[in-house]
């Protein structure tokens, strides 16, 4: 009697007036003119302001917000109802209007400088969470493996076309993407740069090697005409600014590296000065157009000296 008076129905009952709503709503008459009346309703700040109000003071209430969340969780833990929902959902997604209408009441809502506040906390709060961000990272994330079809990617590119960032949002980017890619959190971190023109070069063994350059070739012809064993960029040397720096070529029998250049660029220049400074030990030579053409001119009367040939660090 007490659950009664409380207003609680019973679940035999909350099933009968399911049944019957469920049967009147399948009723394409009573369906159109509820939507209309609904609408109606609904279409002035002052009702929306009403319904508002009252929808937070029934979530303030613990017990009320407890007895909420529990059937939420019921429901949601259902694979049917959750294949359902997810159904209904793309029934209602695959007409034009309806989504339009969703995304345009979503960039309504999402404009208002409180609601902004609100999923700002929201968000933070959920990503302290370690379950929630195992949940959503890597693998475990809803979207891992998932394709952007063209006609997404073009949208994305047009929404984004032109648009203009704060100041404040400006500053709030650098505040969190500082220190985010450096050192060995870059993702090119250690892999040496692309630039410049390369091509494969098939080795005697019949493996194929990427050069860079034609001078980074004309080394390699030299060095296997004499006969002379080398790894091609086979180690990253990390320098003390953060970055790395990669020799074009090692000779293990002569404990060697060796730096082709064509021309300089200025990181590179001052990577080579940072390799110098931290790795002493090293033996670098630095091999520019005209070692190679003495390096080929040696060949000829097979008097190469391996060791000595190019710019050592002195004369770098």
């Amino acid at each position: 009697m007490a659950e009664s008076n409380k207003g609680h129905l019973s679940k035999e009952t909350k099933e009968k007036l399911s049944i019957s709503s469920r049967k009147m709503w399948e009723d394409p008459d009573f369906k159109q003119k509820m939507s209309k009346k609904i609408k109606e309703a609904c279409s002035t700040d002052e009702v929306r302001n009403k319904r508002s109000a009252i929808a937070k003071a029934l979530w303030n209430d613990p017990d009320y917000r407890e007895r909420q969340m529990k059937i939420i969780l019921e429901r949601t833990s259902d694979p049917e109802y959750k294949k359902k929902c997810s159904n209904t959902h793309k029934e209602r997604c695959s007409n034009p209007e309806v989504r339009k209408k969703m995304s345009d009441s979503a960039k309504k809502s999402s404009a208002r400088p409180e609601i902004k506040e609100i999923q700002s906390i929201n968000m933070k709060k959920r990503w302290t969470d370690p379950e929630y961000k195992e949940q959503m990272s890597g693998v475990n994330a809803p979207n891992y493996g998932r394709q952007i079809s063209d006609d997404q990617k073009l949208k994305i590119s047009q929404a984004n076309t032109g648009k203009q960032r704060s100041p404040e949002m400006i500053e709030r980017m650098k505040i969190i993407n500082k220190g985010k890619w450096a050192g060995e959190k870059n993702p090119h971190y250690g892999k040496p740069p692309a630039h410049g023109k390369g091509e494969w070069f098939v080795l005697p063994n019949g493996s194929k090697i990427w050069l860079r350059s034609s001078y980074e070739v004309r080394v390699v012809v030299a060095l296997l005409e004499s006969d002379v064993k080398f790894e091609y960029e086979p180690r990253n040397f990390s320098l003390n600014n953060g970055t790395t720096y990669t020799p074009d070529f090692y000779l293990p029998e002569y404990d060697i590296w060796w730096e082709v250049k064509g021309y300089w660029r200025d990181d590179a220049k001052e990577k080579i000065g940072k390799f110098f400074e931290k790795y002493p030990e090293e033996n670098l030579r630095i091999l520019y157009e005209q070692d190679l053409i003495e390096l080929e001119e040696r060949l000829k009367n097979e008097d190469v000296d391996f060791i000595n040939i190019g710019k050592s660090k002195e004369e770098f």
